[in-house]
């Protein structure tokens, strides 16, 4: 299943995670299984199976995998495929105007279990919290989290994982008090980065990012790169 997953087949992946399920329902039922590893093991294959929906476009059913597979992670105190439910259940860039107050539950629920150390999955805990909370109205509460998002990616030396933050981080400035050149200097560390890394959902957002702050700027020759780009 993680193999089809890898290579995009998609449906394929989602077949296997859902027959794995079913053999494991199967061990269930019998006596001699340690419940503490089934119940881990099918949480994992909750998330698998989520992951695998959600990019066949089935996010309905992506999210119900999703939601059963953080309350089996938080009953057993699984912190890492608590996090890892929390951030399909929301999303990685699912973010649409007020506060979801379920997805900032989640969120911070799994923030919380995770060790209080640098990790890719507490960075990106910590990015999407922040991206969430954009619209809540203690604004302040957004800045702190993405801020702390993109320190922690550069700790670990992660690019992809720091181009994510920048786009966080971005999203979080985008405020009528910042200039939006500052703005612009984040876009242009996540363009460089998923330009080296190819990550090419990344490079996307941060041309078209790009294009919004240069036309405010009023920059309108490398606002036609930007685009040409994009």
């Amino acid at each position: 299943g993680e193999r089809a997953l890898a290579r995009a087949a998609h449906p394929e992946a989602a077949a296997r995670f859902e027959a794995a399920l079913h053999v494991l329902d199967l061990d269930e039922h019998d006596e001699s299984a340690d419940p503490r590893r089934v119940a881990r093991i099918r949480a994992e294959l909750l998330v698998l199976l989520g992951q695998a929906l959600w990019r066949s476009g089935s996010t309905g059913e992506a999210r119900e995998r999703f939601a059963a597979g953080f309350e089996l992670a938080r009953t057993i105190r699984d912190a890492e495929t608590l996090a890892r439910a929390a951030l399909g259940f929301v999303g990685r860039t699912d973010v649409t105007p007020g506060v979801n107050h379920e997805a900032v539950a989640m969120l911070g629920s799994a923030l919380a279990a995770l060790p209080e150390c640098d990790s890719a999955l507490r960075a990106e805990l910590l990015a999407r919290l922040g991206t969430e909370l954009y619209y809540d109205d203690a604004r302040g509460r957004s800045d702190p989290l993405t801020a702390a998002a993109v320190a922690m990616a550069e700790r670990l030396d992660e690019p992809e994982l720091l181009a994510y933050t920048l786009s966080a981080r971005h999203y979080a400035l985008t405020i009528p008090s910042v200039d939006p050149s500052e703005r612009l200097e984040l876009l242009d560390r996540l363009v460089a980065l998923a330009e080296r890394t190819h990550a090419l959902d990344a490079l996307t957002l941060g041309l078209q990012e790009s294009v919004a702050e240069l036309l405010e700027i009023g920059d309108a020759a490398r606002m036609d790169v930007a685009r040409a780009m994009t």
